[in-house]
C-alpha cells in the first residue's frame, strides 16, 4: 500500500465528484458513490441514504440554484488501511428565487476501499456544514 498514492487517488476522486456536479454530469456519480452512500447535515437531521437518493440531492440542487461560484481549499485526507477521511473547506456562491447567497463550509467525505480492487475507492458518508447556518 503505498499510502501518497492512495491519498492522490482519493483527492482525485474529489476533483471528479465535484466536477461532476458543477459540470451537470450527475452520471459520474454512480461510479463513486457506494451503493449505501450516505450524505448528512452537520446537525446530522438532514439525510440522504441510498446512492440514488444521494444523487438526487444533488440534482435537485443544481435544479433549483444557478450556481455562481465555487471554490474550495485542498482536501486533507487521512488514510486507515482500506478507510479514508478527506475534509475540506469550501465557499459557494448561487442564486434561488432570483435571491443570491454566499455560504462558506466544510465538506467531510469518507472513503472505503473495495475488497476486490486495491485501487478503487468509494464515497460511503458525506457531511456538508454550512458556516453561515
Amino acid at each position: 500500500m503505498d499510502i501518497q498514492n492512495d491519498k492522490d487517488m482519493v483527492r482525485k476522486i474529489i476533483q471528479i465528484i465535484n466536477g461532476a456536479w458543477l459540470n451537470n454530469h450527475l452520471e459520474l456519480l454512480n461510479d463513486y458513490f457506494d451503493d449505501q452512500m450516505v450524505i448528512t447535515t452537520r446537525d446530522l437531521k438532514q439525510r440522504a441514504a441510498g446512492r440514488d437518493a444521494c444523487i438526487m440531492s444533488y440534482k435537485q440542487f443544481i435544479e433549483t440554484a444557478d450556481l455562481l461560484e465555487y471554490k474550495q481549499d485542498e482536501p486533507v485526507i487521512e488514510l486507515w488501511k482500506t478507510t479514508a477521511v478527506a475534509f475540506y473547506n469550501f465557499e459557494i456562491t448561487y442564486k434561488t428565487r432570483g435571491v443570491e447567497f454566499t455560504k462558506k463550509g466544510e465538506d467531510i467525505f469518507v472513503f472505503s476501499r473495495e475488497e476486490e480492487n486495491d485501487n478503487y475507492w468509494k464515497a460511503i458518508w458525506r457531511r456538508v456544514s454550512d458556516f453561515n447556518s
